[in-house]
């Protein structure tokens, strides 16, 4: 697994390796997997704006530059929001664990 080290496990006195323990959470990934397709349904419309804006700006109205910033606003979310669902439910701790007995402490 790991670094086997000098410390002795609290419960059984064993080697403690150290490693790193994955921990997840079902509830805060289905969120994650909402955030990602929102993000790409934000990220979608803000294509589809991009290309009625640029078509309205190249017909000469000014309307088009608002549409084009709106474009960009929803890219940038879009984009924070597939970051953050992709990131959401999982999380890994570094730990001290017991080669003998499996018991395990964070790591400082």
């Amino acid at each position: 697994m790991g670094e086997t080290t000098d410390v002795a496990c609290r419960q059984c006195g064993g080697a403690m390796e150290a490693t790193v323990r994955h921990q997840n959470n079902l509830l805060l990934q289905t969120l994650g997997v909402i955030f990602v397709l929102t993000g790409l349904l934000v990220l979608g419309s803000a294509g589809l704006a991009l290309i009625g804006g640029l078509a309205a700006f190249a017909g000469g109205d000014r309307s088009g530059v608002a549409v084009l910033a709106a474009e960009a606003m929803g890219t940038a979310i879009g984009a924070a929001l597939l970051v953050g669902g992709a990131r959401l439910g999982h999380k890994k701790s570094r730990v001290w664990q017991c080669a003998a007995c499996g018991y395990f402490y964070e790591r400082l």
